[in-house]
C-alpha cells in the first residue's frame, strides 16, 4: 500500500489513512463501531490511532474500558483533519 502523506514538518510525517481512521473513531465515539465501518479489526482501528499520537508527538484521546474523549490536544486537532479526510 502506498503511504500518502497529509502533513510533514520537522521530522513530523502524518499518514492520511491514520487520520481517516482517527476521525472515523471521533465521529463513532467508539472504536468498535469505527472498525466495523471501516471494515478493518478493532485492533488495526486502536494500532492506528495509537501510531498517529506516536508521531505527532501528543495523547490525542483519553481511552478507558468504558469512554472515550478528546483530550485537548484532539480537540485542537479533530477539526482540522475532520476537513481533510472527510472527501475520502
Amino acid at each position: 500500500m502506498n503511504t500518502i502523506v497529509l502533513y510533514r514538518n520537522n521530522g513530523v510525517t502524518v499518514e492520511i489513512e491514520l487520520t481517516r481512521i482517527f476521525v472515523k473513531v471521533v465521529q463513532n465515539n467508539s472504536f468498535s463501531r469505527a472498525a466495523d465501518i471501516l471494515k478493518m479489526p478493532k485492533s488495526t482501528v486502536s494500532k492506528a490511532v495509537t501510531r498517529l499520537e506516536r508521531e505527532t508527538g501528543t495523547k490525542l484521546l483519553m481511552r478507558t474500558t468504558r469512554s472515550l474523549t478528546l483530550t485537548a490536544a484532539g480537540r485542537g486537532f479533530f477539526p482540522c483533519l475532520q476537513g481533510c479526510a472527510a472527501p475520502l
